[in-house]
């Protein structure tokens, strides 16, 4: 996941076909926790390992069906799922870290912040 000028990004680590993508924001309130869908995309797109996709930017073969403008406060969970031709469902969730995300740095799926997506 990238942040970019407000801006949310998100990369495919590995290759597949997309039918359904879903973003939700999950964070903590004054009381129960709570989630929105910030990004819904329906269609069918040929992912290929590498493709990056903005939220709530249509991409070839897929279309918003529902976007809002996410908070990226730090704390903040995020929960990717993708699904299409990959069995098990493909996801992840990441969170905001606690000193914010810098602006053109990767969130991987390990929680470290690095300069390149899907990088180990």
């Amino acid at each position: 996941m990238l942040v970019s000028g407000g801006d949310l990004f998100f990369t495919v680590c590995e290759g597949q076909v997309a039918t359904d993508i879903l973003v939700q924001e999950w964070h903590r309130g004054m009381g129960e926790p709570s989630d929105e869908t910030i990004w819904h995309a329906e269609g069918e797109a040929d992912l290929r390992a590498g493709t990056v996709l903005q939220a709530g930017t249509d991409s070839d073969g897929l279309s918003t069906v529902e976007f809002a403008m996410p908070a990226l406060e730090p704390g903040t969970k995020y929960f990717i799922e993708v699904q299409g031709d990959v069995p098990g469902t493909p996801s992840a969730l990441l969170e905001i870290p606690a000193d914010g995300m810098p602006n053109g740095m990767w969130l991987n799926s390990d929680g470290r912040v690095r300069e390149r997506a899907c990088s180990g």
